[in-house]
């Protein structure tokens, strides 16, 4: 692409679950961060325990469990009409920005 300066892409796909479960453990704090923070996820872990037809609603949830110092820890679900699709967990650290971007 021709750019050389590092940059953060927050990536978020509407037709992946496990996008909208990390979507919305990170909006659940975004409101709380202060201003030039964000927090990078660490570790995702997540059992699919069954498919969805196509075109089927798929609601996520992420629930902030514990916080401790910056690492924040979430319990993630997912569902569809017929019930439960997938759970896991979550966890996100608080990050300077700006700190690391420029460790990229």
């Amino acid at each position: 692409l021709g750019c050389t300066k590092p940059v953060l892409v927050e990536f978020s796909a509407p037709w992946c679950t496990y996008c909208r479960r990390i979507e919305s453990a990170m909006n659940a704090v975004a409101e709380h961060l202060d201003a030039g923070a964000t927090t990078v996820g660490t570790m995702m872990k997540s059992s699919h325990i069954k498919a969805s037809a196509v075109g089927a609603t798929i609601t996520a949830e992420a629930e902030l469990v514990a916080v401790e110092g910056r690492r924040l820890s979430f319990v993630v679900k997912a569902w569809d009409e017929k019930g439960i699709i997938g759970e896991g967990s979550h966890t996100r650290f608080v990050v300077d920005r700006e700190r690391f971007l420029s460790k990229l």
